[in-house]
């Protein structure tokens, strides 16, 4: 969904780099968030704190938050629209995103997702928004020829845009997991682990079955 610049705003994002090679230059010319920095991703709680909220408690609080649940695998596999002003990318399985905006949104009253307009929450990756509907068509028809992308959640990033900006940036990165990602310690190699485990994953194959690590919340909200 379109996010509004202009408007001190934070949100919680699922990058997916295994998709920008298929999704880059769609999104470039068709999805506005793309042009302002938001690299493709997968939204897990939007509109959330705005940078100048920010603050040690909060982190610890999204670390704990993210690092109950364990990296997974997942595959993007079919083309989906909100009406005719959004084509996005649906993510399959999507319980596991469901889980983490459910888990985020509990954790941060404050924050429904996408102030609470929406009675269910769409896990997507956006490939265009308010475009004119034949140039959305036109680039859902070229996506879909290169599905299915196979990708990997290992993080989740906090972007963050100030009112007298018109660019994101990414202000945090939680680790799912937190303590281990593919079952090796993150610590303070966390970057390097994840991005080798992002790396990992095969270009074909069945795709395992996500698992939460103990002491996480409940499956589907």
């Amino acid at each position: 969904m379109m996010y509004h610049l202009g408007v001190p705003a934070g949100a919680l994002v699922v990058p997916v780099p295994a998709v920008e090679e298929v999704v880059g230059r769609h999104r470039r010319r068709l999805d506005p968030s793309a042009r302002d920095g938001m690299a493709a991703h997968i939204t897990v709680l939007y509109p959330f704190a705005p940078a100048s909220e920010v603050d040690e408690s909060l982190v610890v609080r999204l670390t704990e938050v993210f690092g109950s649940i364990a990296p997974f695998d997942f595959s993007l596999v079919e083309i989906g629209w909100f009406n005719s002003r959004v084509a996005y990318l649906a993510p399959a399985p999507d319980v596991w995103f469901r889980e983490m905006t459910a888990a985020a949104a509990a954790s941060f009253p404050r924050y429904p997702p996408y102030e609470g307009n929406f009675a269910d929450i769409v896990p997507h990756l956006t490939i265009g928004e308010g475009a004119h509907p034949l140039r959305l068509r036109r680039a859902a028809r070229r996506v879909r020829r290169r599905l299915p992308v196979l990708a990997r959640a290992v993080e989740v990033q906090l972007m963050t845009i100030d009112d007298d900006s018109t660019r994101w940036t990414c202000a945090h990165v939680f680790a799912l997991g937190d303590t281990e990602v593919n079952g090796r310690p993150a610590g303070p190699d966390a970057e390097v682990v994840r991005r080798e485990a992002a790396s990992e994953l095969p270009v074909v194959g069945r795709l395992p079955t996500p698992r939460r690590l103990e002491g996480g919340r409940g499956d589907r909200p």
